[in-house]
Parts: C-alpha cells; structure tokens; sequence
C-alpha cells in the first residue's frame, strides 16, 4: 500500500493518537501494518510495545510489537529513512509519527512519504501549526519531483454538534485551499481509555461509536491512496 506520515508542528493536536488508531484499524483489515517512531516522547512505540517492553530496551532495531504489527523505535535523522525503507518492503502500510516540529527527519520521511496526515484542533494556533507542516510538505515535493499527498484532519471534534471554532477552522482551510479529510476524528472517552490498554476501539469493539468512527476515517484515507495511485499508474 504506502508510507503514511502523521505530522504537526503543534503540539496536542492528536497525532499520535490518530496513528495508532489507523494502525488498529489497517491490522483489523487484514493489513501488514508497520510503526516507525520518530516522536522523542515514544508514545506509538509504548503503544505498539504495551505490556511486552519499553520503547529504550528495543532500541532502534526493527521489533515485533503487538496486534502483529512491526515497530522501529527511537528513530531519528541518522536512521529514519533506513527504518522506512527497511519496514516498507515487507509491510502493506508504515506509519511514521513525526515529531512536533519542522526538522530535518520530517523533511526525509516526507520525501519517501505517499501520503502526509496532518491533526488540527479547531483553533488558530493549530491553523499555524498546518500551514508550517504544509510547506514542509511542499519542499519534500520539490526536492523529489513526487506528488505527496497531504490532508488535514480535523480531530477531537464534537460528536454531538459542530462548535463555531470547528466551523472557523474548516472554512479558514477551504478558503486558503487546503484539502482536508471529509471524515474528522472525533472526541471519544475510547481513544483515551485505549492508551492504557495498549488496544484500540478498532479491536475491541469496530462497531462502538469510536470504533466506527475510525473505521470510515481509515476508509476515506484508503480510497484516497487507491485513487491517487490509479492516476499515477495512468
């Protein structure tokens, strides 16, 4: 399938949490998932590693984690592109958590990136954090000549209405033409009560309202991919 990278220069917009549940989602599939972790804080790996060992004692080696999907830890600028490259030739689908900053391993991982997920919370300082994120996005496309994909997410919405701050957020996007995911990724007890469990709504319950949110985000970042590679092949 492809590399898909979760990436925000703003931080507690949802990025790793977003990671792991479409890693959960893609393993529920059927799909050969693989995690590469280039966030310092290591929360994918400690999810990908929950109650088998912490992310420091694999080092940066490739390891089997659990729900079958494959992890590389404690990655960063020396190795990254390695790691992803290493993970891609045996694995459907890497994702790459990013560090909340623009630096030179977001920069690689783009560059080998099909596809750039990037989480915004409605609110202004979130909008900056994107359009940052975004031209990192489009140096990585320059210094390649690949078409990258990049969508923003709108995450930790409301499942009962739409808040005047994500109304703002979307149409400030749509007005400056950036493309985001229709499917947002909702504020869910689930999400939170999955990091200390190691699980995922996906697993333990795909037809729970989380469950199912996930489920069509996964599917419409899925379609996109397939529709993106169709017009490559043509």
């Amino acid at each position: 399938m492809a590399t898909i990278c979760t990436a925000t220069t703003k931080g507690g917009a949802g990025k790793t949490t977003l990671l792991v549940n479409l890693a959960a989602e893609m393993r529920r599939l059927g799909y050969g998932v693989a995690v590469v972790d280039a966030d310092p804080q290591q929360h994918a790996a400690r999810w990908v590693l929950h109650g088998m060992a912490r992310p420091q004692d694999v080092g940066s080696e490739i390891a089997e984690g659990r729900h079958g999907i494959r992890l590389a830890a404690n990655v960063g600028d020396h190795d990254i592109m390695e790691r992803i490259l290493d993970l891609a030739g045996h694995s459907d689908a890497v994702l790459v958590d990013l560090q909340g900053s623009a630096n030179q391993a977001m920069l690689m991982a783009f560059g080998v990136a099909d596809m750039v997920l990037i989480p915004v919370q409605p609110s202004e300082f979130d909008i900056d954090g994107a359009v940052t994120t975004l031209r990192s996005v489009k140096a990585a496309r320059d210094m390649t000549r690949r078409d990258i994909l990049a969508r923003v997410v709108m995450t930790r919405t409301s499942p009962s209405f739409a808040t005047r701050s994500a109304k703002e957020t979307r149409t400030a996007f749509e007005r400056a033409g950036v493309p985001l995911l229709k499917v947002e990724f909702l504020e869910r007890v689930a999400f939170k009560e999955a990091t200390f469990t190691g699980s995922a709504p996906s697993l333990d319950a795909p037809d729970s309202p989380a469950g199912r949110n996930v489920a069509a985000l996964c599917g419409e970042v899925l379609s996109l991919m397939a529709a993106s590679a169709g017009a490559s092949a043509a």
